[in-house]
C-alpha cells in the first residue's frame, strides 16, 4: 500500500471513530428525558412523564409515620432524599429499584427532639445539608437547643450519621446550593451565605431587618425548593408602605426576592400588579416571564414588573413549576391533581390525577433529567 493510501485510510478509520463518538454523545443528551417528581401523604412518591401525560412510577416510602414533606432528587436522577417521620428522619431511595439506601434518624438520643425544616444536596451528589431545630424533653419543660445545619455523606448507608454540623440562626425554612458548591444560602428572617465546609456565616443580606425608606418588613411565606430550571429561586413577598394610610389602594406592594445561584447576585424589586395572595413565583427558562399562584395564576412579565395575564385556577394550589422549553407550567401542592397550561397563552391543556386521590400536603414539584 502506498503510504498516501495509507495515511488516507487512517484519516477515514479517524473520522469514522471521531463521527461514531459525537452521535453516541448526542444519542446520550436526546434519550434524556424530562420528568416531574412529586411526594403524596401518607407514603407516596410519584414520577411522571408530563409529555406523555402519564405517571410512570410509583414509590412506597419506607417507615413510620410518613407525612413526606420536601425532598431533593440527586443531580443524576437516579435518588431522591425525603423528609418523613413528621419532619425527624431523612430517607433515601434508588429511583431505579425502589430500595431504601439512605436513613438519618434526626433524634438519635430519647431526650432530646430534633426536627429538619430544610434539605439540599451538594451539586456533585456526596453531601446533603439539613437544617435541624432542637429541644431537649424535661419532665416539665422543653429546653430550646441550638439550630443547627447537620451535613451527612450521601453513601452514609441506611444508619447516617452526621459527618460534621454548624451552628445557623434560627427560622430558617429553605436551603439551597451555589452551583459551584462554595456557598450554601439559607432563607430565613434573612438571607444568609454559610461555606458549606468550615460553616462559617460568610454573609448576611438583610430582608426581614432591611431599612428601606417607607416600608415596613417585608411578609414572606416560601419552603418550596423552585429554582430546577434555571437555577435563580425568586419569591413573592408583600410589603406595606408606611407613608401612606392602609385605606389607600396604593398602601401595600408586592415584590421578588431574588438570588442567582450561579452569580450569587441577591436583590429584591418591586412588582406593578395589584397585592393578592400568591404563593410561589417560578422563572421561565427565558428570564423573561414568571408565573406564580394560589388561587389564580398569574403570568408576569419581569422586565415590566406587570402582569401579562391572570387566568382562575379549579382550586387553591401552592406550588407553579415549569418545563424545561418554558411551554407549559405545572400546578400542585395541593390535593391530588396536577394540571397542565400553556405557559403563552395560559390555557389549560390537561391533568394528572394522583391515584387514590393522596394529599400531596405542600410537598414539591422537582424536575429531573434521566436517561
Amino acid at each position: 500500500m502506498a503510504a498516501s493510501d495509507f495515511k488516507s485510510s487512517i484519516t477515514r478509520a479517524l473520522l469514522f471513530c471521531l463521527g461514531l463518538m459525537f452521535s453516541q454523545s448526542a444519542a446520550g443528551v436526546s434519550h434524556a428525558k424530562e420528568y416531574l417528581l412529586t411526594a403524596a401523604k401518607p407514603d407516596r412518591l410519584f414520577l411522571m412523564d408530563m409529555s406523555a401525560r402519564k405517571i410512570v412510577r410509583e414509590y412506597k416510602i419506607p417507615g413510620p409515620m410518613i407525612a413526606p414533606m420536601t425532598f431533593v432528587p440527586s443531580p443524576d436522577g437516579k435518588t431522591v432524599y425525603i423528609v418523613t417521620n413528621r419532619e425527624k428522619s431523612i430517607t433515601g431511595i434508588d429511583m431505579d429499584s425502589g430500595a431504601q439506601v439512605f436513613s438519618a434518624d434526626m433524634s438519635p438520643e430519647f431526650d432530646i427532639r430534633t426536627k429538619n425544616f430544610g434539605l439540599e444536596i451538594s451539586p456533585d451528589g456526596k453531601e446533603l445539608y439539613s437544617y435541624d431545630v432542637a429541644a431537649r424533653l424535661h419532665p416539665d419543660r422543653y429546653e430550646v437547643l441550638e439550630s443547627r445545619i447537620s451535613v451527612f455523606a450521601t453513601d452514609g448507608g441506611v444508619q447516617a450519621k452526621a459527618i460534621r454540623s454548624f451552628a445557623a440562626p434560627r427560622r430558617i425554612h429553605l436551603l439551597m446550593m451555589s452551583t459551584d458548591g462554595n456557598s450554601l444560602y439559607a432563607l430565613g428572617k434573612d438571607f444568609y451565605t454559610f461555606d458549606p465546609v468550615s460553616g462559617e456565616l460568610v454573609d448576611t443580606y438583610p430582608f426581614l431587618n432591611w431599612k428601606r425608606p417607607n416600608m415596613s418588613p417585608p411578609d414572606l411565606l416560601n419552603f418550596w425548593p423552585l429554582w430546577d430550571q434555571t437555577m435563580i429561586f425568586r419569591s413573592l413577598y408583600t410589603v406595606a408602605r408606611t407613608n401612606l394610610p392602609p385605606t389607600d389602594p396604593n398602601a401595600f406592594a408586592v415584590g421578588i426576592l431574588s438570588l442567582d445561584l450561579k452569580s450569587g447576585e441577591m436583590g429584591v424589586e418591586e412588582l406593578k400588579i395589584p397585592p393578592e395572595v400568591l404563593f410561589t413565583i417560578v422563572t421561565s427558562p427565558n428570564r423573561r416571564d414568571a408565573f406564580a399562584v394560589f388561587n389564580n395564576l398569574v403570568k408576569i412579565d419581569l422586565e415590566t414588573g406587570e402582569a401579562v395575564k391572570t387566568v382562575e385556577v379549579d382550586h387553591s394550589y401552592y406550588i407553579a413549576q415549569i418545563s424545561g422549553d418554558g411551554r407549559e407550567v405545572y400546578l400542585g401542592g395541593t390535593m391530588c391533581d396536577i394540571p397542565i397550561y400553556a405557559a403563552d397563552t395560559l390555557e389549560k391543556l390537561d391533568q394528572i390525577e394522583l391515584p387514590g386521590c393522596p394529599d400531596m400536603a405542600g410537598s414539591p414539584l422537582k424536575i429531573i433529567h434521566r436517561d
